[in-house]
């Protein structure tokens, strides 16, 4: 990070639920010298949650300065303004200038109709899942996760784990030292793995074969004949093949063109260890900046999203 201050904007709005903004706001505000944020209303007059306690932004939306992190809250009040053009569609202008855009728990539906997650991976709310998935064909959204974080977006699941997710930015940011400081200074138990999603529950996932299968899917940024690719997906496939758990690796190419490739594992736990092995981890640094990039979900869930060429299934 520079030497000055990270600007924050974190978003207000009637009816926005309390824990999604003063959970990271406390964790945030607890490193001044690396955060200064701004609260943004839509007017300058205090803003009411979903639990009656009102905050009074120091910004209105109209006139709110420029900001490096823009945060995003949920709660009922997001209902209302997915249908706000206006409110929608200064979401969208002003988002596009931040260099990270987070939200927590229904703030996803709001940066989904901004267009602001369109083409990445994201989560959201269980218990909203549905609902924000109609607002957004074009977002690959992970039925089981704490939080997601793709390139330089960050979205976290349902209200308390927007706290797990602004810890992983302040990992992410200032290193992890810092971020355990922090969550012992708040004496909170920080959630640091964003796989590991307790409150996923199982009729989530109802109908898909084989629940503890975890699909994980590779795919190409550049051109489909890219040779370097097949490199890659060669050293993954090794690597693969020698994790516990393995079930089958197979590269294609998919109807948009790109080249893919998939893995499957027998759990989410083979599939983690796999992840975090330190010779997988060398070959996607080694890939990420041109070409690679990887999502993860339940088989079933996946295989109603990605076609492949000459597949039968």
């Amino acid at each position: 990070m520079n030497q000055r201050p990270l600007q924050v904007g974190m978003v207000l709005f009637e009816d926005f639920e309390l824990l999604d903004v003063t959970g990271p706001l406390e964790i945030l505000g607890k490193l001044p010298e690396a955060f200064a944020i701004t609260l943004i209303g839509q007017e300058l007059k205090p803003t009411s949650s979903v639990q009656g306690v009102s905050i009074m932004p120091t910004a209105a939306m109209s006139e709110a300065p420029s900001v490096e992190l823009l945060m995003v809250p949920g709660g009922m009040g997001t209902r209302r303004l997915v249908n706000d053009k206006a409110w929608i569609d200064w979401l969208g202008s002003y988002g596009r200038q931040a260099s990270l855009v987070a939200s927590i728990c229904t703030g996803a539906a709001l940066l989904a109709r901004a267009q602001l997650l369109d083409g990445y991976r994201a989560t959201t709310n269980k218990r909203a899942m549905e609902w924000v998935q109609e607002m957004a064909p074009n977002i690959s959204f992970e039925p089981r996760a704490r939080w997601v974080r793709d390139r330089d977006r960050w979205t976290s699941s349902g209200v308390a784990a927007g706290m797990d997710m602004t810890l992983a930015l302040v990992a992410h940011l200032l290193g992890e030292t810092q971020a355990r400081e922090v969550a012992s200074a708040i004496e909170y138990e920080w959630n640091d793995d964003p796989d590991h999603d307790p409150f996923a529950k199982d009729e989530d996932h109802e109908g898909l074969p084989g629940s503890q299968e975890v699909l994980t899917v590779f795919r190409s940024r550049l051109k489909p004949d890219h040779q370097d690719y097949e490199l890659v997906a060669d050293d993954l496939e090794q690597l693969a093949r020698n994790q516990p758990g393995f079930r089958f690796f197979k590269t294609y190419q998919a109807q948009d063109g790109e080249r893919c490739s998939i893995v499957v594992f027998d759990s989410e736990e083979s599939q983690r260890a796999w992840r975090v092995n330190p010779r997988h981890l060398e070959v996607q640094r080694r890939a990420a900046r041109d070409f690679y990039s990887e999502f993860s979900v339940q088989v079933g869930s996946l295989l109603r999203e990605v076609k492949v060429e000459g597949s039968q299934s």
